[in-house]
């Protein structure tokens, strides 16, 4: 069913995001993680200002 299909793509997709994603984010700086509260914050970096400008010349494509 449809319905089978979506749950399972947002189960695959949930796995990657917890162990493999917002890991990556964390090491790198730009996140704080806590894996077993299940809680990210955004962490205010010369890196997220890069990133922004980044997505913004991005829209306008």
């Amino acid at each position: 069913m449809v319905t089978d299909t979506v749950d399972e793509n947002s189960h695959r997709i949930r796995t990657k995001l917890v162990h493999v994603h917002l890991p990556k984010l964390a090491d790198k700086g730009l996140i704080d993680y806590d894996r077993e509260q299940g809680t990210v914050v955004l962490r205010e970096t010369e890196a997220l200002d890069a990133i922004e400008q980044f997505l913004e010349l991005t829209d306008h494509l």
